[in-house]
């Protein structure tokens, strides 16, 4: 099956109740929101256990040591990148210990 066929693409201004956990988040309006908390302790909500959850920022105004402050309990650091000028762009893998424990 192609990958490409798999992908669903959405665009929320917040996260409904009843999306279903996904693989891969791609979270890429940190910058962007004003609740910027809100979103961030909502985003295990929808990433399935062991998945993958990718932050993209304009600026460098959420790197990964700041994000680490949210997430240390939740997710892992798996890479962090430095893109275009100050954008960055870091990939995050759900704890075992975490979705062993809540979900």
């Amino acid at each position: 099956m192609d990958v490409v066929n798999k992908v669903v693409f959405k665009q929320m201004t917040w996260i409904p109740n009843e999306i279903p956990k996904s693989e891969l988040v791609l979270f890429s309006m940190i910058d962007r929101v004003e609740n910027h908390l809100s979103w961030l302790r909502r985003l295990k909500e929808i990433v399935q256990p062991n998945g993958l959850l990718v932050v993209y920022c304009k600026q460098a105004k959420w790197t990964s040591k700041k994000l680490q402050e949210n997430f240390e309990k939740i997710f892992y650091l798996i890479k962090e990148s430095c893109l275009m000028g100050d954008d960055c762009l870091s990939i995050w893998k759900m704890k075992s210990s975490y979705a062993a424990e809540y979900l």
